[in-house]
């Protein structure tokens, strides 16, 4: 049980108990009858009120410790990022949350519900980011990157898949890695997952490998952008159709600067749409091929249409949503950049202090090195085709 569904239950609980002692008050005053002397049945009603209070505070603090780690963690890698200019609040949040889940040893629990809350302050903080862009900028940062983002895809996946059998990697981690690494990262291997019945222990192992490459990818990927002197335009393709998942994302252009975060955000949310027509793929395939399922068969596998409807990211459709509105003039370009790409910001930092609290590196050390080594494959092969084929594309179109 998680400490949300710990904080309803503890609160029930309690509820109840305090009912409880009502009525068995009320009884004893109407003069009732009790097998027990009168008093008893009160003070037994008063030990389970403190028990229940207890429970209530025990599940209260498993909630209210990490969200207040997380600020603090937040507010202080705001303050460092702003002054070390080349990570910037994002990365540094991200890095730090890792760094003090290491070495304070937050619970395991604690951790999931860090990241149950990054993850929901990360997409919120997308949708508020399209409050600052029009339809005009979308289509055509999705346009210039079509081609790229297909090329990089159809490759990661293919590169993936062999280089893992040659690993002697099992077929559904295989999935899960080169869907995980090629898409949108956790999305993906929680999108694919079912597609190919893929073990609990097996979804973990996948997602602590995108893990790494998430914290080397906003570490990296600004500071290669910046050697190299790439412009927003460049660095934004190259940060949407390169890594992995949509925090890093966020991550590394914010930590670049120079307006690259929107354009780099944009491309990615295309590239996450591609979560559908891979996942629909493997839901078939799965169906056909008895080595990517569990031992229930195809018969225990669920439908390509529930698979589906799981894989569908809500977040893009209240992104595309914010986008329209900007697009319509409720408020003016000025008024988005100001209200609505300070809440992204802050949300971005917030949620990445999260993620990084939900991030033990012991636990990561510890595992497995051939699916780490399967991963940092899928990573390099990802950045250097998707710059090959940005090079390629602008000595076609120049």
């Amino acid at each position: 049980m998680n400490d949300s569904e710990a904080y309803e239950v503890a609160a029930d609980d309690l509820d109840v108990a305090l009912r409880e002692s009502h009525i068995g008050a009320r009884e004893s005053s109407d003069g009732a009858s009790s097998p027990c002397p009168v008093g008893e049945g009160t003070a037994g009603a008063s030990a389970t009120i403190v028990g229940r209070l207890a429970d209530y505070a025990d599940a209260t603090r498993g909630i209210l410790l990490p969200g207040a780690l997380a600020v603090a963690v937040a507010y202080v890698s705001w303050l460092v990022g702003n002054q070390v200019r080349v990570l910037g609040p994002a990365v540094t949040a991200m890095i730090l949350g890792s760094v003090t889940t290491t070495l304070a040893r937050l619970p395991h629990h604690q951790q999931e519900w860090s990241a149950r809350v990054g993850g929901r302050v990360l997409r919120l903080s997308i949708v508020a980011l399209g409050g600052t862009v029009d339809v005009a900028y979308v289509l055509r940062a999705a346009g210039d990157s079509l081609i790229v983002m297909l090329g990089t895809l159809s490759i990661g996946l293919v590169v993936m898949w062999y280089v893992g059998r040659a690993l002697g990697i099992e077929r559904r981690v295989r999935a899960l890695l080169a869907a995980g690494t090629s898409i949108c990262g956790v999305s993906a291997v929680a999108a694919v997952a079912p597609a190919v019945e893929a073990e609990a222990t097996q979804m973990t192992y996948a997602v602590a490998v995108i893990l790494v490459f998430n914290i080397a990818a906003v570490i990296v990927f600004p500071l290669v952008g910046h050697l190299l002197g790439f412009s927003p335009h460049m660095f934004g393709i190259w940060a949407g159709t390169a890594i992995n998942d949509t925090s890093s994302v966020l991550a590394a252009g914010y930590a670049f600067g120079s307006g690259a975060v929107a354009y780099a955000v944009v491309v990615k949310l295309a590239r996450t749409v591609m979560i559908l027509p891979v996942t629909a793929l493997m839901a078939a395939v799965a169906r056909r091929d008895p080595s990517l399922g569990g031992d229930h068969g195809a018969q225990g596998r669920p439908s390509a249409a529930a698979v589906l409807k799981r894989a569908v990211p809500w977040f893009i459709v209240g992104f595309l949503a914010m986008v329209l509105a900007s697009s319509s003039h409720i408020w003016s370009s000025a008024a988005g950049h100001s209200v609505f790409g300070r809440i992204s910001t802050y949300g971005v930092v917030l949620s990445l202090a999260a993620i990084g609290l939900s991030t033990d590196l012991r636990a990561l050390a510890a595992s497995d090195r051939k699916g780490f080594a399967l991963g940092a494959v899928g990573w390099v092969t990802l950045a250097l085709s998707s710059l090959a084929l940005q090079a390629l594309a602008s000595a076609v179109h120049p």
